[in-house]
């Protein structure tokens, strides 16, 4: 059975994470996913940053709306995921390398 994840990110004022953030998505040995990013109303460089890899990776799908919260920002994530397996790292997070090979399994 091929698993295809939906990875999503909320993010506010999370320019000193996100790269990393993002690139322990982009590094994982299972490759069947997609990166869903929420803004929530950041006013740092978040989006800079955000849109620099939308523009490299074709499987990042970035949205940005006013701050509305956190919950806000999660339920607009799950609504745009094209998969049923939903995976959430936080902003300031990474995923270790195998991270959604083991969730396939």
């Amino acid at each position: 059975m091929n698993v295809f994840f939906s990875v999503i990110i909320c993010c506010y004022n999370s320019e000193k994470y996100i790269r990393e953030t993002i690139d322990s998505v982009i590094k994982q040995s299972y490759e069947n996913w997609e990166i869903i990013v929420i803004n929530d109303g950041s006013t740092d460089r978040t989006e800079d940053i955000v849109l620099e890899y939308k523009n490299k990776i074709k499987n990042l799908i970035y949205f940005k709306q006013h701050n509305k919260g956190f919950a806000a920002a999660r339920n607009k994530a799950i609504e745009l995921c094209s998969y049923d397996w939903i995976v959430i790292i936080d902003h300031d997070d990474i995923c270790v390398r195998d991270r959604l090979k083991i969730h396939a399994n």
